[in-house]
């Protein structure tokens, strides 16, 4: 699985961002004209990054809670096969118990 950060994922699920970077670059062109931005601009980069920040998060969001699920099914299955071999033990125990038994009635008969 990808990480949440690997760039070419990353700008290919936010898309190309066009309108962020214009919208910049015309706050740039009003800043070399040492002219104040007009507000509207400034709060449409504001509200563009925050779209930006929101799709980053949720995309983090994503992949933590999907790391998440493969990182507990497989402690469920290191869990199952750890019982299993408790059991198989267990059943070895038993076994061998058994047969030390019939050894020690064949020696003594």
């Amino acid at each position: 699985m990808l990480k949440w950060y690997d760039f070419y994922e990353l700008e290919f699920s936010l898309g190309s961002l066009t309108r962020l970077k214009k919208r910049i670059n015309d706050a740039l062109v009003w800043k070399s004209r040492k002219e104040r931005i007009p507000k509207s601009l400034r709060l449409e980069i504001f509200i563009l990054r925050l779209i930006l920040k929101k799709r980053i998060l949720n995309r983090r969001y994503e992949w933590s809670k999907n790391e998440l699920k493969s990182i507990f099914s497989e402690k469920l299955v290191l869990q199952n096969l750890l019982a299993e071999k408790e059991i198989q033990s267990i059943l070895l125990e038993k076994e061998n118990y058994d047969l030390k038994k019939k050894l020690e009635s064949f020696e003594v008969g």
